[in-house]
């Protein structure tokens, strides 16, 4: 006997989990200040947050650089990726099932919470989620 049909539902598709995106690339600096004036004054990137001597973020046109001094450099010295995750410890998980090698483990710094892990290929990628506010 054939299944009765199904009444139309009203309700609306579930809404399917959001896609981690690059959100940008950091570059450590030994002087943050000259770096902000070379990119903004050099390539025209609007400087969209300074935090200190430490942190400055400017906008190259949708796409963050993200300029660490040297004492709060993540990478070890080495450009790397920015990656926005809504669930972080999820995620490296799953990037360490891939091969990834954690290179710091989770920490909460002054904007978000993050992780750094060396992709197969011994990049660093760093994967953060906002911090609450």
């Amino acid at each position: 006997m054939a299944d009765p049909p199904t009444e139309p539902t009203t309700e609306p598709p579930a809404e399917p989990p959001a896609t981690p995106a690059i959100r940008g690339v950091v570059y450590p600096s030994a002087d943050v200040a000259d770096s902000i004036a070379f990119y903004r004054d050099g390539l025209g990137f609007t400087v969209t947050l300074v935090d200190g001597d430490h942190y400055a973020a400017l906008d190259g046109r949708g796409t963050t650089l993200a300029i660490t001094a040297q004492d709060d450099d993540v990478t070890s010295g080495a450009p790397a990726i920015t990656v926005k995750v809504d669930d972080l410890s999820a995620t490296l998980a799953a990037l360490v099932d891939l091969g990834a090698r954690v290179e710091r483990a989770p920490e909460t710094g002054a904007h978000e919470t993050r992780a750094v892990v060396r992709d197969p290929a011994g990049h660093p990628v760093v994967i953060y989620t906002s911090r609450p506010t």
